[in-house]
């Protein structure tokens, strides 16, 4: 996402080459796009732009490029030393080593607020609970007694009736006790 200035992408591109450092020697291999170059840069809603941007190319898995105003990089980035490329064409997502799409966004308010977030893509098959003969315990709460009985009794039927072609018998257990817990 980036500030799209001068000075501030190419911090955020070390910070990105720092993070991979320790990880990698791979060089361009991490897609980098900005929204702002296709909407303007639209204050206090860039953020959920890019969040927006990000989960539509999860859903498509697609990178969309960033379309206008790519010809001539930052000449004080050096991307070819750097794990980051700028997504310049339309392409498949395809993930890397078999594992989940994952994207990280930066967003910078008007006021100095910085934050980051990291977005990864759900999927039916990491999410499938392996082991559910294990006991879990999940907590239930509600505003009145009637309305905590109301709520074990609905979360009862799911869990007898998870298999019956209902749309949520791909969530692990494990993951909405972890959910409910947290």
């Amino acid at each position: 996402h980036g500030t799209g200035t001068p000075l501030g992408d190419p911090i955020e591109i070390l910070g990105i080459s720092d993070a991979f450092s320790k990880k990698t020697t791979e060089k361009e291999f991490c897609p980098i796009s900005s929204v702002k170059s296709n909407i303007g840069h639209t204050e206090a809603c860039s953020g959920i732009a890019g969040i927006i941007k990000i989960l539509m190319q999860m859903k498509y898995q697609t990178l969309v490029p960033t379309v206008l105003h790519n010809e001539a990089l930052n000449p004080k980035i050096d991307f070819k030393t750097s794990p980051c490329y700028v997504q310049a064409d339309l392409e498949h997502w395809q993930p890397r080593n078999q594992q989940i799409r994952r994207a990280a966004i930066n967003s910078f308010g008007a006021g100095g607020v910085n934050a980051h977030a990291i977005v990864d893509e759900f999927s039916v098959k990491t999410a499938h609970d392996h082991d559910s003969n294990i006991e879990r315990e999940v907590p239930l709460s509600a505003a009145t007694r009637e309305q905590l009985l109301l709520y074990a009794q609905r979360f009862l039927n799911y869990l007898q009736h998870e298999e019956e072609e209902n749309y949520l018998s791909h969530i692990s257990l494990r993951d909405l006790a972890y959910t409910m817990q947290t």
